[in-house]
């Protein structure tokens, strides 16, 4: 009976620290949307000139990044993103309030100034994933290790 809790207590304390990794990957992830969508905005400003509800209309409703867009711009809903810190979250919220409001020019300089943001911000987020998944997952498995051997 002891033996089986202990292996239960490995296998719950190792889910428990890849759930607490997967932040990290969320982060990398919204990131890499937010850097994709800034690239599709410029090319959309630079050529074809439409509309920034019609671009989010044709996004991804799947991908939590365009969700999160389309509540802020369309719904002006304003909900801190758990795993930004709040000087991230300030900057997306300030780039949502002014994308789309200001004249071709004054939308590249935005969109160029952010690129460098997103690029710095996207290397960060891939750099943590890669350093803290593995161990918050090893973590949890010497947690639960660490239990099974006190039961036993």
């Amino acid at each position: 009976m002891n033996v089986a809790f202990g292996i239960i207590s490995i296998i719950i304390s190792t889910f428990i620290g890849f759930r607490l990794s997967f932040k990290y990957t969320e982060k990398k992830d919204f990131y890499k949307y937010y850097r994709q969508f800034n690239s599709n905005l410029e090319n959309e400003v630079s050529f074809l000139n439409n509309t920034l509800l019609s671009i989010i209309e044709k996004s991804d409703k799947d991908i939590y990044f365009y969700r999160v867009l389309e509540d802020k711009i369309v719904n002006d809903k304003k909900e801190k993103i758990a795993f930004l810190s709040k000087d991230e979250n300030d900057y997306f919220f300030e780039y949502s309030e002014k994308v789309g409001k200001t004249d071709k020019a004054g939308q590249l300089e935005l969109i160029t100034f952010t690129k460098k943001y997103l690029t710095e911000k996207y290397e960060t987020a891939e750099k943590e994933e890669k350093k803290y998944k593995k161990l918050y997952i090893k973590m949890g498995f010497l947690i639960g290790l660490l239990i099974f051997i006190v039961i036993i």
